[in-house]
């Protein structure tokens, strides 16, 4: 695992635990045929994220809605998650949260360290795609 995925993984295991006093796992990165959207597939909740810094670009990030709603409830309290695969605004709303969480603290990790990139993160929007919805990655 190289050294910028290893904190980005380290700053979502913290933020999530920091959340909702639950530690996730975090594997390895999969390599997907983006293009040919190979591996990843609706439903999903996917937020837009501009990166600005050392470079500038365009990221998507893409959740399964049952973590998404596992987290929103577990960040209200819920022992049980309803594993829900349609998401509500609140849940979207509550996804946007946490990306940002994620991403402002993956922004202060890299700033802190020797040779990585100084990286911001803005989210211009979470959607949701139900299973019938195409997962559009030209933009």
């Amino acid at each position: 695992m190289n050294e910028f995925f290893k904190i980005f993984a380290n700053e979502i295991k913290a933020t999530i635990e920091g959340l909702t006093g639950k530690t996730p796992g975090v594997g390895e990165r999969n390599e997907y045929d983006a293009p040919g959207q190979e591996g990843i597939k609706p439903p999903l909740a996917v937020a837009n994220v501009s990166v600005s810094g050392d470079i500038n670009a365009k990221i998507m990030l893409a959740v399964t809605p049952v973590l998404v709603s596992a987290v929103s409830e577990w960040m209200l309290g819920e022992e049980e998650i309803s594993r829900n695969e349609n998401l509500s605004e609140d849940e979207l709303d509550a996804a946007k949260e946490v990306f940002s969480n994620i991403l402002g603290a993956f922004s202060t990790s890299l700033g802190a360290q020797k040779g990585m990139p100084k990286l911001s993160f803005e989210i211009a929007k979470v959607n949701f795609l139900d299973e019938n919805a195409i997962l559009d990655l030209s933009a």
